[in-house]
């Protein structure tokens, strides 16, 4: 009997099971913002202990981690530069993976998970058992993961406005509604997109109250 890719059955039971140390691993490289200091170029352990006030040695042990994962390589001379997979880790190209990285390795939501067996009991949603309030409201009362949570839902806001814009014909549409818009990313480039079109952004209050930026910053606030 084999499990996936040929493997020894308990070998691969073994790699489902810990499938969570990866995304520590992950997390830890976003935590300490490894992707952003090695933007510039290739660092050294030491240099990049430095950077991100990372223990040198324990730093060293999870860039050999990061390697086998293939978000970065060292090169002859000992120096640590990024992979075009830990170019997603940036927080400054255009499909960043930073935020979601970071909100989805979160202890928050890792306890929401812990929790799966009481779904599958129950019936019922995890997230207002493991943390006392429900989702909403619990984002409302930790703004920092509020902010990243909004983050993450305007990462790709642009790749799924070219997306709604090819697959639906708004040519003669003279108001756009996006309900739970978030701050308005999305709707800010079709807008964009659509010279004359007006739009109507609906979410929570503390989240339209970021919208002004991104919607002035499009140059379409006035629609």
């Amino acid at each position: 009997m084999e499990g996936t890719d040929g493997a020894p059955p308990e070998e691969t039971i073994g790699q489902m099971a810990t499938g969570y140390w990866i995304s520590q691993v992950i997390r830890t490289m976003a935590v300490f913002g490894l992707a952003d200091h090695l933007a510039a170029g290739a660092r050294t352990t030491e240099e990049l202990s430095e950077q991100s006030g990372a223990h040198a040695p324990s730093l060293d042990r999870l860039l050999r981690a990061l390697s086998a994962l293939g978000l970065c390589v060292r090169d002859d001379e000992g120096r640590v530069r990024l992979t075009q997979l830990g170019e997603l880790l940036r927080s400054d190209v255009p499909d960043s993976m930073k935020s979601s990285v970071l909100m989805l390795t979160a202890p928050s939501f890792q306890r929401t998970w812990e929790k799966l067996p009481d779904a599958v009991r129950r019936g019922e949603p995890t997230f207002a058992r493991a943390h006392g309030v429900g989702f909403w409201d619990y984002l409302a009362a930790h703004p920092e993961e509020g902010a990243l949570f909004d983050a993450v839902m305007t990462e790709d806001a642009e790749e799924r406005a070219e997306a709604l814009l090819a697959a639906c014909d708004l040519s003669g549409v003279d108001t756009i509604v996006d309900v739970g818009g978030g701050q308005g990313k999305l709707l800010a480039a079709v807008l964009a997109a659509i010279p004359g079109v007006r739009g109507i952004l609906a979410d929570r209050p503390e989240v339209v109250a970021g919208a002004e930026e991104v919607l002035r910053t499009a140059e379409v606030a006035d629609r």
